[in-house]
């Protein structure tokens, strides 16, 4: 099974939910900077997605490549 690229969204407790897909770190790392600047006060969190489910008919599981980058 071929692992699916993985993405990440910037997310904040406060507010609406996130709506942009990254596909790096390093570009989800610099909107939450933006919105903090933009928004001083306000936590911004980057989040990586590390698996999706889906229901078919069987269920359908599938993991995300999360070896493509260290975040850090």
């Amino acid at each position: 099974m071929r692992l699916a690229d993985t993405f990440y969204l910037v997310w904040n407790p406060e507010g609406m939910n996130p709506r942009v897909r990254h596909d790096t770190f390093g570009r989800a790392a610099e909107e939450a900077k933006r919105l903090a600047v933009a928004n001083p006060g306000k936590e911004f969190f980057v989040m990586q997605a590390h698996r999706r489910v889906t229901i078919h008919n069987p269920l359908v599981i599938e993991d995300f490549d999360t070896s493509l980058e260290v975040p850090f």
